[in-house]
């Protein structure tokens, strides 16, 4: 893990990387369980989401596209975060966040045949504190750098909405 100024001890370096971890894997989890039904709940109110060329722009866009994607039926999917890293500015009040999102997914109900995963992508954030003292994503960026059979939600919506 890396920090910028404000100078941070090694413990509060951790706790900061904990809460940014933290932040993505409850994003993700709540994709991963309970279909995106809260996931813009962890946005800015004008936040972005956005997988390659697929852009949410909006907290109300963001819970859109989750609920587009569970009229789609059932959906088995696993986002993994990995080689999270951070930078904070001079405030301590804004980060930017970079790691790994391993994407395994596949419509359907398990038990699914195992296959390659269907994305592996770059993730890009900006996560902004707020007067509550939580972290949100300002922007919550995945830039697709492989991509399996499967196909991709976001590749899908694309086709089907404006948004």
């Amino acid at each position: 893990m890396s920090t910028s100024k404000p100078p941070f001890t090694p413990l509060q370096s951790a706790a900061l990387w904990y809460e940014l971890y933290n932040l993505e894997v409850r994003h993700w989890h709540d994709v991963n369980h309970n279909q995106g039904q809260l996931a813009h709940e962890l946005y800015t109110e004008d936040g972005v989401f956005s997988v390659g060329e697929t852009r949410h722009e909006g907290r109300t866009a963001i819970q859109q596209f989750y609920a587009w994607r569970r009229t789609r039926g059932a959906r088995l999917a696993r986002h993994l975060v990995s080689n999270l890293n951070f930078t904070v500015d001079d405030t301590g009040k804004r980060a930017q966040v970079t790691g790994v999102i391993t994407l395994f997914a596949a419509d359907g109900k398990p038990i699914l045949e195992s296959k390659p995963p269907t994305m592996i992508a770059d993730l890009v954030n900006e996560c902004l504190l707020g007067e509550d003292l939580k972290w949100r994503f300002k922007s919550h960026i995945l830039v697709p750098l492989f991509r399996g059979e499967g196909q991709l939600n976001s590749a899908a919506h694309r086709k089907t909405s404006p948004t």
